[in-house]
């Protein structure tokens, strides 16, 4: 255990420093198609932004290249993928047939069939067991065991991944069954949202829980409906009866607005968004994040409090339309006329 934390202390400590001397680089675009060959390079971001010109920082040489990720990218050499730094140098040797991006430190890399955790230096942290996994924390892996598929393939979206079981690197597999997660809060909170979709039919109802990363739970699961937590809300639905309701959650798991929307969802960083009715005849009101329906009531439309013009800054109510007429609602939940009238957009 002293000898796995000292090796990731010190790849941390090797993160930090490079990613400082990657940041002092231009950053790179993949290009690719430039030559007889169809070769990949990499081209000064900036440049192309702001001059749409290509000026080649790394030249076309490689057979396929990816995106640059804690100052490495993946890219394929006489058939093999190995990694370079924003100088294009090879640092770690091309000797996998698939390799995805660097994250905390480590990245997913193999065979065409199964696929392991490789450190900076190239060396295998965990040995290719996976049919296809995420790096989620520093120690925590979520991926499908080889197992139970006959092909592998790496997951490239780091906020949901099917089929898949909790991995530790310190202690190895933390959940027998598979699920699918989905992001609920920094890796840092401990917690995922898990849904059972590919266990017993009938068990579970493929609902969605919050499960703890040593693959407890901290709620069962019993909702139909979850979202990534934002403004310290992660919005939930439960079917009640006939009727589907929503409310949402704080990042404790504790339920701070309760099932009494007949639709809710994220709206800024004030308010949440309702609807009543169904599309495309909804209509739509402002919750606060203890659940209160901003003026007890819902609007044809509701249009967030932008700039008004280069004069003007964004001011502190909403613009609603209320039948034809549009009014203005302020933010502790008085409706005046519109408030616009006069101003320059």
């Amino acid at each position: 255990m002293r000898v796995y934390i000292f090796i990731l202390s010190l790849v941390l400590s090797l993160i930090v420093s490079t990613k400082i001397f990657a940041d002092q680089l231009p950053k790179l675009i993949v290009r690719c198609n430039q030559t007889d060959f169809n070769l990949c390079g990499y081209i000064d971001a900036d440049i192309w932004n702001h001059q749409s010109r290509e000026v080649f920082i790394i030249e076309p040489k490689f057979e396929h290249a990816k995106d640059f990720s804690n100052g490495l990218a993946a890219v394929r050499i006489n058939g093999k993928f190995g990694y370079i730094d924003k100088t294009g140098q090879v640092i770690i040797a091309p000797l996998f047939d698939r390799a995805g991006a660097f994250d905390q430190g480590l990245a997913v890399a193999g065979t065409n069939k199964a696929y392991g955790i490789i450190d900076i230096a190239g060396n295998y942290i965990v040995d290719p067991i996976f049919s296809h996994a995420i790096i989620y924390s520093n120690d925590i892996i979520l991926g499908g065991s080889i197992d139970n598929v006959k092909y592998g393939y790496i997951s490239y979206d780091n906020s949901t991944i099917d089929n898949a079981r909790v991995y530790s690197l310190s202690t190895g597999w933390l959940t027998d069954q598979s699920y699918k997660f989905e992001r609920f809060d920094d890796a840092k909170h401990d917690l995922i949202w898990a849904q059972n979709s590919q266990g017993k039919p009938g068990t579970w109802d493929d609902k969605y829980g919050l499960m703890r990363l040593d693959g407890r739970w901290l709620i069962e699961p019993v909702y139909d409906y979850v979202t990534p937590l934002k403004h310290n809300r992660a919005v939930i639905s439960k079917t009640i009866g006939n009727n589907t309701s929503y409310g949402a959650i704080d990042r404790h798991g504790k339920q701070v607005i309760p099932f009494k929307f007949e639709y809710l969802t994220h709206w800024d960083e004030n308010f949440l968004a309702a609807g009543q009715g169904k599309y495309p005849n909804r209509k739509r009101g402002l919750v606060s994040f203890d659940g209160q329906l901003l003026a007890n009531r819902y609007f044809d439309e509701i249009q967030a409090d932008t700039i008004l013009g280069p004069d003007h800054p964004a001011q502190d109510f909403y613009s609603v339309k209320d039948g034809e007429t549009w009014k203005t609602l302020t933010k502790d939940g008085q409706l005046l006329s519109d408030q616009r009238i006069g101003q320059a957009f």
